[in-house]
Parts: C-alpha cells; sequence; structure tokens
C-alpha cells in the first residue's frame, strides 16, 4: 500500500477498548419486544492492532462479511467500505480476548469496533439509528440480530431496552447495593452456533403451545424482574431470577447441555443457586445465581461478576 493510499484512509484507527456484553435479562424475549438489561463486562474486550499482513482466519472472516455488507447496504450506505478494505490489506485487525460462541458478544464487539473505525455518521445520529445499523451487521453472524450486543460495546454504557425505547444507565454507587446477590459466570466449556439456536427458538414458536407459555409466562417474568432490577430491589431480584430459571427449565430445556442441566435443577430444588442462560444458551456461558458468599461447582470455571453490577444501577 502507497502512503498516497493510507492517507486517504486516514489511518491509524481509534485506539481503545471495546468492551463485551452481559444481557442480564431479556433471553430470547427481547427478539419478541420484551425488556432488557445489558451492561458493558470490561474483563474482556478488544482493540485495533496492526500487523505486516493480514492473517489468514480474519481474510476468510473479512471476505465474507465485506460481501455482505455490499449486497446488504447498497441502497443506504452508512460504511466506507473501500477503508476498511484497505486498512486490513495494511494489516489492521481486532486482537478480542473476547470467547467466540460463549454469549459475551464477541460478534457485537467486532461490530461495534467496525462501525466506530468504518461508520459514516451525521450529527443527529442516535443510539436509535446506531442500533439499526449494528443490527443489520451482525444479521450476518446470527441470521436475526437485536443490535443490542454491539451498541453496548460501541458505547461502553449499560442499556435499558423497553417498548424499542433505549435508555443508558447513569454509573452509580448505591449503599443497598450491599444486599446485591452474588453473580457468577459458569463457564460449561461447549461452544455453539447463535445463528441455529435462533433458528430453533423461531420454529418453537410455531406452536401454539409454546408460543402461549413464552408470551403468557415467560415475557411477564422477565418485565417483573427487569423492574425489580433497575429499582435496585435485590430481594424481590433475586426471587425473580428464581423464576426464570425454573421458566427457561420448561421453554429452553433444548437450550441447556445436559450435564449443566443437572447441576440447574440441583440448585432449583436445594434454594442454594440458581442458573439461567447467558445469551443464546446450548454451550458457552450459564449465569449462576447465589445469595451465598462462595459456590462451588467441580470440575467448571466459575467467574465472579458481582461488581460489575453493582456499579451501574439507575437512578
Amino acid at each position: 500500500m502507497t502512503d498516497q493510499t493510507a492517507k486517504k484512509y486516514a489511518f491509524p484507527l481509534p485506539q481503545k477498548t471495546y468492551p463485551a456484553k452481559l444481557l442480564l435479562t431479556g433471553e430470547y424475549s427481547v427478539l419478541k419486544g420484551s425488556s432488557a438489561v445489558l451492561i458493558p463486562l470490561p474483563i474482556y474486550g478488544a482493540r485495533w492492532k496492526k500487523m505486516d499482513s493480514l492473517r489468514s482466519d480474519w481474510r476468510d472472516l473479512l471476505s465474507g462479511f465485506i460481501s455482505y455488507l455490499r449486497k446488504n447496504t447498497s441502497e443506504s450506505p452508512f460504511l466506507k467500505i473501500e477503508s476498511m478494505e484497505a486498512a486490513f490489506e495494511a494489516g489492521y485487525f481486532l486482537d478480542s480476548n473476547v470467547p467466540q460462541g460463549c454469549g459475551l458478544g464477541s460478534s457485537g464487539v467486532f461490530c461495534a469496533a467496525i462501525y466506530d473505525a468504518f461508520g459514516i455518521k451525521n450529527q443527529d445520529e442516535g443510539p436509535i439509528q446506531v442500533r439499526e445499523r449494528l443490527r443489520l451487521m451482525e444479521n450476518f453472524f446470527h441470521g436475526k440480530s437485536s443490535g443490542l450486543d454491539p451498541l453496548v460495546s460501541y458505547y461502553n454504557k449499560a442499556v435499558h431496552l423497553k417498548s424499542e425505547e433505549i435508555n443508558f444507565f447513569q454509573t452509580k454507587q448505591k449503599a443497598t447495593n450491599n444486599n446485591l446477590p452474588n453473580v457468577w459466570l459458569f463457564d460449561s466449556e461447549k461452544k455453539r452456533s447463535t445463528a441455529t439456536l435462533v433458528n430453533s427458538f423461531h420454529k418453537f414458536l410455531e406452536d401454539p403451545d409454546n408460543s402461549k407459555s413464552f408470551f403468557n409466562e415467560y415475557i411477564p417474568i422477565i418485565e417483573k424482574a427487569t423492574l425489580h432490577y433497575l429499582k435496585g430491589e435485590w430481594q424481590e431480584w433475586y426471587s425473580g431470577i428464581q423464576e426464570i430459571s425454573l421458566c427457561q427449565t420448561k421453554i429452553f430445556k433444548p437450550m441447556i447441555p445436559d450435564n449443566i442441566f443437572d447441576l440447574w435443577m440441583d440448585g432449583l430444588e436445594t434454594g442454594s443457586y440458581y442458573m439461567k442462560l447467558c445469551g443464546a444458551g446450548g454451550g458457552g456461558f450459564f449465569y449462576l445465581f447465589s445469595d451465598k458468599e462462595n459456590i462451588n461447582i467441580q470440575d467448571f470455571k466459575v467467574i465472579p461478576i458481582r461488581q460489575y453490577l453493582s456499579t451501574l444501577i439507575t437512578d
């Protein structure tokens, strides 16, 4: 690449970290219009870096992604695709430690970084427009995306979605956070395909009985738990997590691996902890909630994340 070409495409790229995300409430229901709460998870993230040449795995990914973008954004372009290609050819790539296929938004981080670096933005641009653009981009990976994962990574802010209205959290510590239950990420050490799981979910809803359970039982529980979280009503929120945990064993049983299901049910039966999907389920990470200080799950890794919840509460 010549110096003139590099100058034309305004390298280098943004030097900041795009964090992973956690979907606290709204697994699958957010695809059908329910409320959702998402927060950044800064222990995982990605940054732009430069190598002498583009890695082969990036070439394979970007070839399909750029073809998809050319086809799906031709009528309303919002990305500088030529600049993107030039940057990649110059050796730029995303150095990421976000586990793939684990529910932490690895594709969302990717889309957020791409849009931040190569998006065609305007002064009136708001989170609704950004979300729609990020949604279209992430559809490449998932078939159907809510656009929320990359939105959290792009703004590096917690998000409350209600009736398609996007509200960002205020970062504020409250004394009542001392009553927040302990929360861990539970690593199933099993990979999964989000697109496949989402397709299975839509087929699941084609059955009238399944659809009735989902809309009349599951979504109201999600709405109630979300409200308790936003109000900092931790005891009620923890009870809501128990309800979600039990409901997910009925509605999303195919998304829970057999060895995880036994542990899941043991927590419900003993009341010592409650488990929940982290994103699409099927593998990757799961949530584990408890009012106890320590949980010992043999042969599985757990990551404490309570601190990331306790400082992100709305007024």
